[in-house]
């Protein structure tokens, strides 16, 4: 006896089962290919040096007061009226831009610095 879809030219081949087969086939190849980790292999990664941890440091430039107390530094430029009376501070000059005009013994201190130009004063800054 004929299978009446092989020998009937009027209906239309079931093509499922053999679809259903095939994508079995091909995706349980996939599976043994993954399992066997058969490509896909990534390069190396290239060693990196590591950085300097003195590059890695986050506290700012100038280190507090009672840092410098515990650290042991020196403190004499703190001492201000080694050099100035307490009761009569001294008289800020300023240019014609009105930036201060740093005396000759205080030429180590750097005013000025930053790019938005607000440094100018050390009242800017510090409270006295």
């Amino acid at each position: 006896m004929d299978d009446p879809l092989l020998t009937d030219p009027q209906k239309p081949r079931d093509w499922s089962p053999l679809l259903l087969r095939a994508s079995v086939v091909l995706f349980g190849g996939l599976a043994a290919a993954f399992l066997f980790d058969l490509w896909g292999h990534p390069e190396p990664l290239a060693s990196i040096p590591l950085v300097d941890p003195a590059f890695l440091d986050t506290a700012t430039v100038r280190r507090s007061y009672a840092g410098l107390v515990r650290a042991k530094e020196d403190l004499s430029d703190f001492d201000c009226y080694a050099c100035h009376e307490k009761n009569k501070p001294p008289v800020l000059r300023f240019d014609g831009q009105q930036n201060l005009i740093v005396p000759q013994e205080h030429s180590d201190i750097v005013m000025g610095h930053g790019e938005h130009g607000r440094n100018n004063n050390c009242f800017n800054c510090h409270n006295v």
